[in-house]
């Protein structure tokens, strides 16, 4: 666990070292090599003109990441498995065709760092949010937070963050309690950005088991329709999954919290901040009521509600493995009971997203976990 300002520095310390910088320059300008063999990596050159202009400032030679080189494919319409499959040498002269014919005055943005590495290849248009940026903010609007995870990666930055003056007490089952006494929550905030351009900036209310470092997001908090997976009650309260709908996937929506796309205007961007945390306090009163209301509601077949809600996820076989294996660890620290009502099947899933190291991974699981409540309340 860190302070906010702590993770503030690490931040600062890595941009420092990337030392990024943005050329924005015409796109038929550029003139692209694929790899030859595996121990290589795609590049661009900027091509010479007349006119001068960017040559004069760009690098000899451009390392594309991984990331770079397929939006850049994507940018003149070649499919990347295609170029994954074609001789390098027909890559390189198709890839090169589109570029000089069908980008023409079209713009488009390098993302440097290192100083000849693309992290990014964007539009013209596209305006930046460093996340340098948005935990200068974070900084001054959470005095006091603490970071309980973080990930600043080459796709996207997550943080998990709680608030110190907010700390609940749950008693739960009366089995729980004999078993290892109330739970400690605390509201929370999950951050997300990409430097990059693959997701908005996202600000949305979690709650934060103590026990276990669970993580419960309010993704798709109020409205959604759980008819992705059928359940029936029975009379002593257990819950049985029907098998009539398998398959479904959740037919409401699972955006939750506040999106931002930045448009360049760091009053818009600070008003966004400040709005989105304030309204986490409505987030968190609500999920922690539908987190109450699954304690004492008991599932009658675990594994089968665990896979069917896995299924309605769209997980994968690997991803309900360790579920299951979260659900054990559930099931030996908290009890059976515990562990057999709609919250335990929930925290297997959030004990299994602490398993994957990459982080969009990780909180796609800890989604589910959080859908689980939707599904099966």
């Amino acid at each position: 666990m860190m302070t906010l300002t702590e993770t503030i520095e690490q931040a600062r310390e890595r941009a420092v070292e990337m030392a990024p910088i943005d050329r924005r320059m015409r796109m038929d300008r550029l003139a692209y090599f694929p790899p030859t063999n595996a121990d290589q990596v795609a590049t661009v050159r900027p091509l010479a003109y007349p006119d001068g202009g960017v040559f004069e400032t760009m690098p000899s030679t451009i390392k594309l990441s991984s990331l770079a080189e397929k939006q850049l494919l994507a940018r003149v319409g070649y499919p990347h498995k295609l170029a994954g499959v074609l001789p390098s040498q027909n890559v390189m002269m198709d890839v090169n065709w589109l570029l000089q014919n069908t980008t023409k005055q079209r713009m488009g943005m390098l993302r440097l760092v290192h100083g000849n590495e693309a992290r990014a290849v964007l539009g013209g248009q596209y305006q930046p949010l460093d996340d340098m940026e948005l935990l200068s903010i974070l900084g001054d609007i959470l005095p006091g937070a603490e970071v309980r995870y973080h990930s600043f990666g080459p796709v996207s930055t997550h943080m998990t963050v709680t608030l110190p003056e907010t700390v609940t007490e749950l008693e739960g089952t009366e089995l729980r309690r004999k078993v290892s006494g109330p739970d400690t929550v605390r509201r929370g905030l999950h951050i997300m950005n990409s430097e990059v351009g693959m997701r908005a900036i996202t600000i949305e209310g979690i709650v934060w088991r103590d026990v276990c470092s669970n993580v419960m997001p309010a993704v798709g908090f109020g409205g959604t329709d759980n008819s992705g997976i059928g359940t029936t009650t029975d009379s002593a309260g257990r819950i049985y999954i029907r098998s009539d709908k398998p398959g479904r996937a959740l037919q409401g929506g699972k955006a939750g919290g506040w999106r931002f796309v930045h448009r360049g205007d760091p009053n818009a961007l600070r008003a966004f901040v400040r709005d989105a945390v304030e309204d986490s306090k409505m987030e968190f009163e609500g999920l922690l009521g539908q987190w109450r209301q699954s304690m004492d509601k008991i599932v009658s077949n675990a594994t089968e509600a665990i896979t069917a809600v896995s299924r309605a996820e769209r997980l994968t076989a690997d991803d309900l493995a360790k579920v299951l294996v979260g659900y054990g660890e559930e099931r030996a620290e908290s009890g059976e009971r515990w562990a057999d009502s709609v919250l335990g099947i929930a925290n297997a899933f959030t004990r299994a997203a602490q398993s994957y190291p990459e982080a969009e991974a990780r909180y796609t699981i800890q989604v589910a976990g959080r859908q689980a409540l939707v599904h099966l309340n």
